[in-house]
């Protein structure tokens, strides 16, 4: 790694002390590589809608990190952008899949989760990208009546099994606001 790419953004010298990132809505810089990596004690991510790539390395080693929300501008996300966030156990995805870099979530353990009903989230892009990748669709009110409710009617957040050389495929659908939960093929 060069340390110019690290050590060049203005808060290089205090990265060590960053808890929080909030960026506004609007703001797209062309280049975002390498922003906040190492920034160790980052505990807080909030993007505004209007970043269009989360850069190569962007929260690489950033490793209080524990969640991460994805608004719908997002287009692409850079290679090894978080990358040895070891404390990282939750990625939410606001709107299409974007195209995710190798290694991007390299040493994660976390539940990513993608609007259930947008055809973009393949099964190609719902990777492990090598970390420890859990894919959940969820759905909410905004998406139109077409959605999986519990009986209660509430929203259901939806898991899909992939089918194996031996078992078939099944979804399960969970709901968050009264821990109901049910399989269909």
């Amino acid at each position: 790694i060069n340390d110019q790419m690290v050590f060049n953004m203005p808060w290089a010298d205090s990265r060590w002390n960053i808890t929080s990132v909030v960026m506004e809505d609007g703001v797209s810089p062309l280049n975002t590589d390498n922003w906040f990596m190492y920034c160790t004690q980052l505990r807080r991510v909030s993007l505004g809608d209007g970043l269009t790539t989360i850069g190569e390395d962007m929260f690489f080693g950033c490793s209080q990190l524990v969640s991460i929300t994805i608004p719908t501008s997002v287009t692409h996300i850079g290679p090894f952008a978080l990358s040895d966030c070891n404390n990282l156990t939750e990625i939410i995805f606001e709107g299409d899949a974007p195209s995710i870099g190798e290694y991007a979530f390299h040493r994660a353990v976390a539940t990513a989760y993608y609007p259930a009903g947008n055809e973009t989230w393949t099964a190609d892009v719902k990777q492990s990208y090598m970390g420890d990748i859990t894919w959940i669709g969820y759905w909410d009110d905004s998406m139109g009546d077409d959605i999986p409710r519990c009986q209660n009617g509430h929203p259901c957040l939806e898991l899909v099994t992939e089918p194996t050389c031996t078992e078939g495929g099944y979804t399960t659908y969970f709901c968050n606001e009264c821990g109901d939960s049910y399989i269909d093929d």
